[in-house]
């Protein structure tokens, strides 16, 4: 925000919901500014027209790879088994889920058993199946690996203790029979000394090693995606990403949905988690095609039965596993198999262009209706009936001393996938930024404001673009040096197309001296003051950023760097972007020592950012499911 305001604009008539619509801004007469235009540069409502370089976003590289990991050290190739004849090239194949050999859900209904467990795998064997490692199914997504017709991915969500169930009875099979097995760990029962009968990662690092398994992820806690904000689903599947490849000495690459549920966006979370693909339950397909357009959905078979239905599986259908598996592997009817493939671009899903909106989230379900009824506008009942899922992580909530309050407003943009943060202070207080925030005659907003006792107010989601600041689509408004004003060919980029921003409770300089300073209302001052030695734009009394607040702003900070992979040198102010901009100001040292009175250490260090949680650690009510 700081110390001058976006220019103001009444926006009764700018209704964004969705693709905002083609509208026509009168202002002191002149009229004809084609908003539509500006949408499509990504600039916000309030650009002129002046002609503009085209503006493209520049896109995150996917953090799937990265050039500083160790070599795996076991790249496992299973044991082909041996056929009478040479298979077809595969059109279809079933991933199986399996838990444990002692599963037993819902009172015994869904269940396995270790002679149910060997049968199977001994028939996939006698049967010529063929199990696939991670690397064969990517493959055979990105349509460059041709694998044989009875191809199976064998896989294992381990989110509960049964070290012994796979010491002595999974692992062993594995060995026996020379099939690979994908394991889907949920890290927050993974530990390092093994108590209650839990898997430890020393086990894993030796089954890996001995090429019978890979270690992908399950997240760390197994929510239901489905009722997670997309901050909160970023953060579970980011934080176990992380530790499996501290753990393992390799990246995972796929991703398990808890209970098999698919979000909204999926694409969009796991390539930003740094994720290839992504499996969960049920789809009308029920095997894995080539090149699936549905990569980060893929549906898994449940080899489940029950005491009283045995042989016959869980499921409708009544398929015995044999079954199951030979129909699993038929190519549709009228389709033949596929010959040898070419090679051929990995494919992706790219994020939509600027104009998608809540609507495209079934969490933001409230925010979306509400602002489609009010044509845009916030209206008293908006704290009721337009509320939404914070996207701070249950880890931060658990280190911040208040609970964080949603307080939503309409003006939200297109989705955005951001790589910086920028902060600003709001001149005023909490309540006054709030409301011009929600003003009809203002076009301006932020995802965040920091409280001076440390409350965070979220206003808009993080996954929508939040209008803090801009260059108005021209460049020169912006710094030359702006780190967010420019793609990789010089072109503008709109900033808060490419940011979070955070407003922070702050009046900024204090003008006279002490014992006369007054906030902007007229009140006399009485909050802490920082005499900055050096006279930071010329002033030399600030307001200060009293410890809970500076405390509640890192947490929330380094949780954002940590889920969308922000490097620390992400995090600026506002004076690092816009002209005539100085928020939020000399007091607040972000990674460099503070010269003044009282003298400060850096906030953000990269040595001492602030570390994960220790696992495990207890973030959501145990559930039953997948």
């Amino acid at each position: 925000m700081g110390s001058a305001r976006e220019p103001r604009l009444t926006r009764a008539a700018l209704w964004r919901l969705g693709l905002l619509p083609l509208a026509f801004l009168v202002i002191g007469g002149v009229s004809g500014w084609l908003l539509a235009r500006s949408w499509g540069q990504g600039c916000p409502p309030t650009c002129p027209t002046t002609p503009t370089a085209a503006i493209t976003a520049t896109p995150r590289p996917s953090r799937t790879t990265s050039p500083t990991l160790p070599p795996s050290t076991a790249t496992p190739t299973p044991t082909v088994t041996a056929t009478a004849e040479p298979q077809p090239p595969a059109f279809r194949i079933p991933a199986l889920e399996y838990h444990d050999t002692q599963f037993n859900m819902s009172g015994g209904r869904v269940q396995m058993t270790p002679e149910w467990f060997r049968e199977q795998m001994l028939w996939l064997r006698d049967n010529g199946f063929t199990t696939i490692t991670v690397a064969q199914l990517l493959g055979y997504l990105d349509g460059t690996l041709s694998l044989p017709q009875r191809s199976v991915l064998l896989t294992f969500d381990i989110g509960t203790h049964r070290a012994d169930d796979y010491e002595n009875v999974i692992i062993p099979t594995l060995r026996e029979l020379g099939y690979h097995a994908v394991l889907f760990v949920l890290t927050n029962v993974i530990t390092g000394d093994g108590s209650d009968n839990s898997v430890t990662w020393d086990m894993l690092r030796e089954w890996q090693a001995e090429g019978l398994i890979s270690v992908q992820s399950h997240g760390v806690y197994h929510p239901d995606y489905r009722e997670l904000s997309f901050g909160q689903q970023l953060w579970d599947a980011t934080t176990a990403h992380t530790l499996i490849m501290q753990e393992m000495g390799v990246a995972p690459q796929i991703f398990a949905f808890p209970f098999d549920a698919v979000p909204d966006e999926a694409d969009l979370i796991m390539q930003t988690a740094g994720y290839a693909a992504a499996l969960a339950g049920h789809r009308n397909e029920r095997s894995i095609l080539a090149m699936d357009p549905e990569r980060f959905g893929l549906p898994r078979y449940y080899p489940y039965s029950s005491q009283d239905s045995y042989p016959a599986l869980v499921g409708p259908e009544g398929w015995t596993f044999e079954e199951m598996m030979l129909r699993a592997i038929e190519p549709p009817p009228g389709i033949p198999s596929p010959a040898s493939p070419t090679p051929e671009p990995t494919p992706t899903a790219t994020p939509s262009a600027a104009g998608a909106s809540a609507a495209r989230f079934d969490y933001l379900a409230s925010l979306a209706d509400y602002c489609a009824s009010t044509g845009g506008l916030d209206g008293p009942e908006i704290d009721q009936q337009a509320t939404f899922v914070t996207d701070v992580s249950p880890y931060a909530q658990s280190l911040l001393a208040l609970p964080v309050q949603v307080r939503p407003t309409c003006d939200f943009g297109p989705v955005i996938r951001p790589d910086a943060v920028v902060l600003h202070y709001t001149v005023g207080s909490s309540d006054a930024a709030l409301a011009s925030f929600r003003s009809p005659t203002t076009l301006t907003s932020a995802h965040y404001i920091v409280e001076r006792d440390g409350t965070i107010l979220q206003l808009v989601p993080e996954v929508l673009g939040a209008y803090h600041v801009t260059c108005f689509g021209v460049r020169s408004v912006c710094l030359p040096d702006c780190p967010i004003c420019e793609d990789e060919d010089g072109r503008l980029t709109e900033p808060w197309l490419r940011s979070i921003g955070i407003e922070i409770v702050n009046v900024g300089p204090l003008a006279g001296e002490p014992g006369s300073f007054r906030y902007r209302d007229g009140t006399p001052f009485d909050g802490l003051v920082f005499t900055d030695y050096l006279a930071s734009w010329r002033y030399r009394y600030w307001e200060d950023y009293p410890p809970q607040q500076v405390r509640a702003l890192r947490i929330l900070v380094e949780d954002i760097l940590r889920r969308w992979a922000i490097p620390l040198d992400g995090v600026i102010g506002h004076s690092r972007v816009q002209v005539s901009k100085i928020d939020p100001g000399p007091a607040l040292n972000l990674t460099w020592q503070r010269y003044g009175d009282p003298p400060r250490d850096p906030i953000f260090s990269p040595d001492d950012l602030l570390l994960p949680p220790d696992f495990p650690v207890r973030l959501g009510a145990a559930t039953e499911g997948f």
